[in-house]
């Protein structure tokens, strides 16, 4: 079973640091653990680099995390590499989706460059050493400006 969506803004954290409760549960479903990981690893770059904002102190980088999800499962992890292109591919398509959805309401031009080039989008590029889909790249908060 896989949570689906990964992600420590999807933990409510108690005043010990232990977490008290798991949220947003719709994308559950089956598959490999691994699905999950590379969400979660995903999810936190592109919360940092894919923003340009450094990991905050205490943090761990990607190869800590694995290993320390290695070490608390006794799971060897397989294939990280393409679980994490994976969940840059499905954030890129939620972007574009939503981006969609901002256009068709007006809160977006319809030219916004959020459509194709943003930070989901441009990490993608780099994970499978592509160029940069080009031009400006936007997020829902600058409004494609």
């Amino acid at each position: 079973m896989c949570w689906g969506d990964a992600r420590f803004g999807n933990l409510l954290i108690k005043h010990d640091l232990t977490v008290g409760a798991v949220l947003d549960w719709e994308m559950t479903g089956v598959g490999a653990p691994e699905l999950d990981l590379g969400w979660w690893l995903f999810l936190f770059r592109h919360h940092t680099e894919g923003i340009g904002v450094p990991i905050p102190d205490g943090f761990p980088d990607a190869k800590a995390a694995g290993e320390r999800y290695e070490e608390l499962t006794s799971r060897a992890v397989h294939d990280i590499h393409y679980y994490e292109v994976l969940a840059a591919v499905r954030l890129s398509i939620l972007t574009q989706r939503a981006t969609t959805l901002l256009i068709k309401a007006g809160i977006l031009p319809t030219d916004a460059p959020m459509l194709l080039n943003n930070p989901a989008t441009n990490l993608l590029a780099t994970m499978a050493d592509l160029p940069s889909p080009g031009g400006m790249t936007a997020t829902p908060m600058t409004r494609g400006k």
